[in-house]
């Protein structure tokens, strides 16, 4: 288990036969099979004031304090580029190498993910 970026480039140097992980458009250099595509979710505490909404967008997000994928996340990045396209600033205030851990800090009230 880790990052994409590291699971793509152990495979390119024949460290491993097969890796799990997404595979950015630019990277012609390794074979891939497509996988199926998934959506991101945001997760809020309960009392959140965003809790209530039925869908959030980028823009919800200005000034949240954010829990964040580490900096090798091919989803941190695009969810970073989505962030910065509408001008939204957020303040990332934790951040985490596996999503997983993400729903304890969430539930914990530290912040949004």
């Amino acid at each position: 288990s880790d990052t994409s970026h590291h699971i793509i480039d152990a495979v390119q140097r024949n460290e491993f036969d097969i890796g799990f992980g997404r595979v950015p458009t630019e990277r012609t250099d390794i074979e891939h099979l497509p996988m199926p595509t998934s959506s991101a979710i945001c997760l809020v505490p309960r009392h959140h004031r965003l809790a209530a909404k039925e869908s959030i967008s980028v823009t919800d997000l200005h000034q949240e304090q954010l829990i964040s994928l580490g900096t090798s996340s091919l989803l941190r990045l695009q969810i970073e580029a989505a962030l910065e396209s509408a001008g939204i600033r957020g303040g990332t205030v934790i951040q985490t190498l596996f999503s997983n851990t993400v729903p304890s800090y969430v539930a914990r009230g530290l912040g949004i993910g």
